[in-house]
């Protein structure tokens, strides 16, 4: 089993409304409403919803695809520091190289990194501090 990358165009979303719907949103709520590219002509487009499915009876991912998307988005946050593990729910998870953390995005726009920053707090971190 292996999920395909999404639709460009539900990445590319960037409206308040549709952030303020992720924020409150599981991970399973988010990538079950999410079509595939449209490259992977030779899948179906509901792919990663029938993978999903099978995922969600397992307890370790099913914890995992229940969690609220802010949740996640602080771990991946990592205080600004490099990320290579993390652990959910008792387990440890190596990510692979391809992989990449907040750090690892500030590192490559570095022109950009305050503004990455700044928007990141009051977008995301904001609301993990009212909570």
């Amino acid at each position: 089993m292996s999920f395909k990358n999404i639709n460009y165009k539900e990445k590319s979303k960037v409206t308040r409304k549709h952030l303020e719907e992720m924020k409150n949103s599981t991970i399973l709520d988010i990538l079950k409403n999410i079509d595939i590219s449209d490259k992977y002509k030779h899948y179906d487009k509901d792919t990663n919803k029938m993978n999903l499915e099978s995922l969600i009876n397992d307890s370790w991912f099913g914890k995992v695809l229940k969690m609220k998307y802010l949740d996640l988005f602080l771990k991946h946050y990592n205080d600004m520091k490099p990320l290579k593990e993390l652990t959910l729910f008792e387990k440890k998870v190596t990510l692979s190289d391809k992989t990449k953390s907040f750090y690892y995005l500030l590192e490559k726009n570095e022109k950009i990194k305050e503004q990455i920053i700044y928007f990141c707090k009051l977008i995301y971190l904001n609301d993990i501090n009212d909570i």
